[in-house]
């Protein structure tokens, strides 16, 4: 369990007030369950950018291993496209197929393994980087519920979600692109002691980039849908969460948030997963609690590292990450 005690009541506000998530026409970049991330990745040693495969058996030969890690020099952060391009290409087809079973029994083995780098297998070539969801309802939303820290009834609920990758969105060049994206939106909320229905949205927290704002409820920026529940307009490749349609600039125009109601909208209310609760957390996505290492090719902070799950109230992006205890 991890901090305060979440009453009940809270989860079914949680589900009550999920935002509704608006995509763009121009998206390239799709939302993704963090266990389809982890299974087009593979583990990299931080260090000497290699490849990570469990040790051979005592005595055994390990010929594919020992020609992995002699295929990749250690100056080269590893990517397939890398090791392609160095002359082999059936490497990556010998890398240790992940899963969320696999990746949790290493890092149970191998405690160092905590603190790697799940890269891309073959970076922006990955298949999941451009995969559409065909249910968009099943990509789940990654949720944590704490208190506020000093007003009576009121909370913050967290929903994080994953993309396999940010895509540039600089005029020229690839300004901003990087693998492995979790994007947040936070909700102020004030209960009642009853039911969900008789929660109070106070205001909501759009993150974008390296910071964001908070809207209050009753901003007429603030659009909502279903019974109350804000319409979260995400910027087109980027991810940016913004109140509205419309074009940010960003950079003197060089690098700018375009957000529409062209794309499909994403209602995750029945793919939450509340990650405050063991009891509510799915056996595969335990990974995620235990692993503090990054993200992709350019070390993004893993899930329980992400200072948005504990962040003031004053700066909303001013936390530490969160320590989370299985048991």
């Amino acid at each position: 369990m991890l901090g305060e005690r979440v009453p009940a009541q809270l989860y079914d506000v949680a589900a009550h007030l999920c935002p509704v998530f608006q995509l763009s026409g121009h998206e390239e970049f799709w939302p993704c369950d963090a266990n389809d991330l982890l299974a087009s990745s593979f583990v990299a040693n931080p260090s000497t950018h290699r490849p990570f495969s469990p040790p051979p058996p005592a005595g055994a030969a390990d010929a594919i291993v020992a020609q992995l890690r002699e295929s990749v020099g250690a100056d080269t952060y590893v990517t397939a496209s890398a090791i392609n391009a160095r002359g082999s290409t059936s490497i990556c087809d010998r890398l240790p197929k992940l899963s969320a079973r696999k990746f949790s029994g290493w890092i149970d083995e191998y405690s160092y393994v905590r603190n790697f780098t799940l890269c891309l297998l073959d970076g922006l070539a990955t298949p999941i980087v451009r995969a559409r969801p065909t249910d968009f309802r099943k990509v789940p939303v990654y949720v944590r519920i704490r208190k506020h820290p000093t007003e009576l009834n009121e909370w913050y609920i967290t929903y994080a979600h994953v993309y396999a990758y940010n895509g540039a969105t600089s005029i020229v060049g690839d300004f901003g692109a990087h693998e492995a994206d979790l994007e947040h939106v936070t909700l102020h909320v004030k209960v009642g002691p009853y039911n969900a229905v008789g929660a109070a949205l106070l205001r909501v927290y759009f993150s974008q980039h390296f910071g964001g704002h908070w809207i209050a409820a009753s901003d007429q920026r603030l659009h909502t849908v279903r019974g109350g529940r804000p319409r979260v307009f995400v910027a087109a490749k980027s991810h940016a969460s913004y109140p509205e349609a419309g074009t940010t600039h960003r950079f003197w125009g060089a690098a700018n948030d375009v957000c529409d109601s062209e794309g499909p909208q994403w209602n995750p209310v029945r793919s939450l997963v509340f990650l405050d609760r063991i009891d509510r957390v799915r056996s595969a996505d335990r990974w995620m609690l235990t692993f503090v290492g990054t993200l992709g090719d350019t070390h993004v902070s893993s899930f329980v590292r992400q200072s948005f799950w504990s962040a003031t109230d004053k700066d909303h992006n001013a936390g530490t990450g969160i320590c989370f205890s299985i048991s």
